[in-house]
């Protein structure tokens, strides 16, 4: 399903804006999944939300924008929902708009009156921001304007774009919800995500959308489809199905460690191969296409959605970071309390990523991908991970939770060459301190 998300990404993406501001915060997901070198955000209360590489200012928008001098590419509103409030954001952010910027507004189309009322009255609920929506065309009717009818309509302001509709004469005084809904289509006006890229005066990238965008941009190996991959090890595939959602931007790669190769027809890359997880990625890895600008290693007793794993990516993306996990929940079990997610959070460094779900940059993997061989169990690599890449671009995401509800057995393990999980833990760190001090080379 389109959400705005989706929408400011493509524009950002097709007109080349990279300097991003986002008016009223929320939950953080929508800032933290956008992909532009240089964000702010403005919120009176964004309690402890920090994002690396990112600006975050603690005040309204009124104030903000009384107090700022910087100008903008793209400007996303989405404060207080109130139409005195979005009109007044509006005007200002026209004010703080470069050449050829864009103003994206949330929550101009409501569906049902109680939608809109104010106060609030359901859960659901976009206020009246329509109204100012309708007081701005009927104010400046020859300016580009027009709604998106998704995510409870997406409005888009063009100041500088060949209107693609004819201006509506918006009835003076005030107009009731009624005549609104009857006409609404007409007066925002309201179209379909495929005909965003006429209004942009690019018919020549279509929508849908932003991921076949991305998909060209971020790799051209012709056997990639997608941008990201997720690694899975698998007993015949049985667990997978959250992982196939049909707006992933992830390719998928199984391993069927039955060795029966059953279950995996959904996967872009098969393989059936005894063994365990970490020798078997790096020996699978050299069938693999080397352009994914990130790789999720996520074990087979992970819960996460399709959703989820897709923020995932565009933050790591968008971050450029090296080395990093979703959160885990506060049920979860796990070697290390630290990833757990903390409240108020939305990214944070980490000293370490545990080995259940690392997500590695294309660059972080090619650092680190010799060590996979080093550990059937996978303990200890974890701990050695951070000083290859020299503690920097590791995060935990907490925004974006994962649960892991599995006992952790993997300390009763009894390997192949008679070693334990523990033992090989201590034989990496052992290893890795006189790599350190040059007594043994590397591999």
């Amino acid at each position: 399903m389109l959400k705005r998300t989706h929408i400011i990404n493509y524009i950002a993406e097709t007109l080349n804006l990279t300097d991003y501001l986002e008016i009223g915060l929320g939950d953080g997901l929508n800032f933290s999944s956008i992909i532009c070198a240089n964000k702010c955000g403005v919120d009176p209360n964004p309690g402890h939300f920090t994002l690396e590489g990112a600006t975050i200012i603690p005040l309204t928008s009124n104030e903000f924008f009384a107090k700022c001098k910087k100008t903008f590419d793209l400007i996303f509103l989405d404060g207080l929902h109130y139409a005195d409030v979005l009109e007044r954001d509006i005007k200002h952010a026209l004010a703080a708009l470069n050449p050829g910027g864009i103003i994206i507004c949330h929550d101009v189309s409501p569906t049902s009156e109680d939608m809109q009322q104010v106060p609030r009255l359901r859960p659901e609920w976009t206020g009246d921001c329509w109204k100012a929506w309708l007081r701005v065309r009927r104010e400046m009717p020859s300016m580009p304007m027009t709604v998106i009818d998704v995510d409870y309509g997406v409005g888009v302001i063009y100041p500088e774009g060949k209107a693609a509709y004819a201006s509506v004469c918006i009835p003076p005084g005030d107009i009731g919800f009624e005549s609104f809904a009857t006409c609404k289509k007409e007066w925002l006006p309201t179209i379909s995500a495929d005909e965003l890229p006429l209004f942009l005066g690019k018919a020549n990238l279509p929508f849908p959308a932003y991921r076949q965008i991305k998909r060209a941009t971020l790799n051209s190996a012709p056997r990639a489809n997608r941008p990201f991959l997720v690694y899975c090890p698998t007993y015949c595939g049985s667990h997978l199905g959250e992982f196939f959602g049909e707006d992933r931007l992830f390719d998928v790669a199984l391993n069927d460690y039955s060795g029966k190769g059953r279950g995996l027809d959904l996967a872009e890359w098969k393989f059936a191969k005894p063994g365990h997880k970490w020798p078997g990625i790096h020996a699978n890895l050299q069938e693999l296409p080397v352009n994914y600008e990130y790789y999720a290693f996520i074990d087979d007793d992970i819960i996460i959605s399709t959703d989820a794993l897709n923020t995932l990516f565009l933050v790591g993306y968008a971050l450029q970071l090296q080395l990093y996990q979703a959160a885990l929940s506060e049920d979860s079990i796990c070697a290390h309390t630290v990833l757990k997610q903390r409240q108020h959070s939305y990214i944070r460094a980490t000293g370490i990523v545990e080995i259940m779900m690392p997500i590695f940059s294309k660059t972080a993997l090619d650092i680190c991908v010799h060590t996979f061989a080093r550990s059937e169990s996978g303990w200890g690599l974890d701990l050695i991970w951070p000083d290859y890449l020299e503690h920097t671009g590791l995060a935990v995401v907490d925004v974006v939770v994962a649960e892991h509800l599995r006992p952790i057995n993997s300390a009763q393990w009894q390997l192949a060459n008679g070693n334990t999980a523990a033992g090989e833990c201590e034989a990496i760190l052992s290893w890795h301190s006189r790599r350190l001090l040059g007594v043994v080379e590397e591999d």
